[in-house]
This record gives C-alpha cells, structure tokens and sequence, in this order.
C-alpha cells in the first residue's frame, strides 16, 4: 500500500578510506587503469539527503510526489568513492527486491547503470501514481491476477560530471544537464499461484534527453517472486 500524501526528509553520511591508488578499470578513461597516473587514496566524505512531500490529486487514490536529493563528496575530482553515479530503473529481469526504485535517488530511467557520475547533484523527480484497478475475474483460481497500477513522472538531474565518466562528451570537469521528459511505469498485473506465491510483473520506459548528447531510451520488465 502507498502513502497518498506527507512529508518525510534522510540524511546520509559516508565515509571511505582508501590506503593505496584509487585505480578503477570501470571508471578510467576507456576501461584503461594506470596506477602510476591513478587518483591517490584516502579519507573520502559523501553526505545525501532524499525527501520527498505528497499531496492528494482531485481523483480520488491518485497523489503526486515530489522527490527531490541533493549530495556532495569531499575528494579530488578523479576519485571514484567521491563520486555519485545515475542511471536506469535499477531493476532486475527476475528480482526480490523493491519494485518502485526508479524512486531511489540514485536512479534515472533512460540512461544506462551508472552512466551519470559527479561530486555534486541535484535531482528532482515529479511523480503522479494513478489510481489502481483491481480485478474481480483475472485468470483461473490456481493463477490470478489480482490488481495493476501506474505511474508517470518526469525528473531533472544536475551535477558536476566527473572527466572520468566524460565519455568523450566532457573534458574536464563541466556541468551538465539530463532531463528526463518522458517516463512511464505500470506495477503489475499482481499475479498470486496457488494463492500462497505472489509475484508482481513490472515493466516501463523512459526517455532521457541532455544538452548535446542524442536522446536515449530504456525500456524494463521485470518479475518480482516470493515477496
């Protein structure tokens, strides 16, 4: 069950200690890690904080979330542990895990896993989820159906790009701007076997689109079991 209005504010602190070179093959310029020319270690400092606030749409069971997240890493620019990274809805083909993380301050539906990485961000997303509708007669008594529900939302990311995930695009450290104009995702049907296993069937798309760059897409499905 969703929360149809409210507020709620975290915040998060994160410390890594690196006693060596922060060399990174998934993170160096063309997947090329060399040590000698690698980011010293030590002390990295990251704080985040995500809220979110809600308020009731004139339709009845319908609300619309702002969520919002800003954070900061105190490193040079080249460290990996100082950086934030965005990217995809963050599910899982088959998963057990949460089904709404396109909510999650780290995703952003349309570009790929960890395809945005900065020091800093600022990140919005506006989020309508749609009233659910509920089946009375959806599949056979052993494999049902049981509800499905919506939801669209479009969100801004700001950041300081880190030239380690440049990718071409950036070079050195620059600001850059990613809007996601168009974003749709629908949870279910919610599917129960033998009424004792539930399992949820998600799928959405998104667009992302940034100053420069062609847009891109993602598209996801994913089953949720044994919740």
């Amino acid at each position: 069950m969703d929360a149809e209005k409210g507020q709620r504010a975290k915040l998060y602190l994160s410390e890594t200690y690196t006693p060596g070179s922060t060399c990174n093959t998934a993170t160096a310029p063309g997947g090329v890690c060399d040590v000698a020319t690698a980011p010293p270690g030590g002390s990295t400092l990251r704080s985040w904080r995500p809220t979110t606030s809600a308020s009731s749409s004139p339709i009845v069971h319908s609300s619309i979330w702002l969520r919002s997240a800003a954070g900061a890493g105190s490193a040079i620019p080249l460290n990996p542990y100082a950086q934030y990274f965005f990217g995809a809805f963050g599910n899982n083909w088959v998963d057990n895990g949460e089904i709404r993380r396109y909510r999650e301050f780290y995703a952003f539906p349309g570009l790929a896993i960890n395809e945005i990485g900065g020091r800093t961000f600022a990140k919005a997303i506006l989020d309508w989820n749609l009233p659910p509708i509920r089946f009375l007669h959806f599949g056979t008594p052993g494999f049902y159906g049981s509800w499905i529900r919506t939801s669209v939302f479009v969100g801004d990311l700001h950041q300081l790009r880190s030239p380690l995930r440049g990718r071409g695009r950036a070079a050195g450290a620059s600001e850059d701007r990613a809007d996601d104009r168009r974003r749709r995702s629908a949870d279910g049907p919610a599917l129960h076997w033998l009424s004792r296993l539930d399992m949820t069937l998600s799928f959405g798309y998104a667009a992302a689109f940034e100053s420069g760059v062609a847009p891109r897409h993602e598209a996801m499905i994913s089953l949720k079991v044994m919740q």
